[in-house]
């Protein structure tokens, strides 16, 4: 499998469909994490874990690539994340509302697994188009 189809498969069909068990297979036990200019330890557990924390706040949502790019051993992926707000996160309390999140993924491979990763989502955009933050225009 190349970088890109691997990174495809593991968000639109491993991520989407919740195979925690096979997130191993995908993800390096060394991988880092990368958030606010910071690497941190995340490994298969930490990503399961981070998994199962956006299944407790969407317990349905599916991720498909849309774009992405490769360079040497580093996959770009722009995403789209649908899902259902059904568990209270930061203090908003579930609506049940379908929930469309756009993002960037950033994947380097190594060896067959995902070594590296980082990114962002639209969370704000998609909240406040939702009116889920209790905030109105004036």
């Amino acid at each position: 499998m190349n970088n890109k189809t691997l990174v495809r498969y593991f968000y639109e069909v491993i991520v989407s469909e919740h195979r925690l068990s096979e997130v191993a297979q995908f993800v390096s036990n060394n991988c880092v994490g990368c958030a606010d200019g910071q690497e941190f330890s995340l490994g298969a557990d930490g990503m399961c874990a981070h998994l199962a924390t956006v299944r407790k706040t969407y317990s349905q949502y599916e991720m498909k690539i849309l774009r992405q790019y490769e360079e040497r051993n580093t996959v770009v992926s722009e995403l789209k994340m649908t899902a259902y707000h059904d568990g209270e996160w930061l203090g908003i309390a579930p609506t049940g509302k379908q929930l469309v999140f756009y993002g960037v993924n950033i994947d380097t491979i190594m060896d067959g697994k995902i070594v590296r990763h980082g990114g962002a989502v639209n969370t704000f955009e998609t909240l406040w188009a939702a009116d889920l933050l209790g905030v109105k225009e004036s």
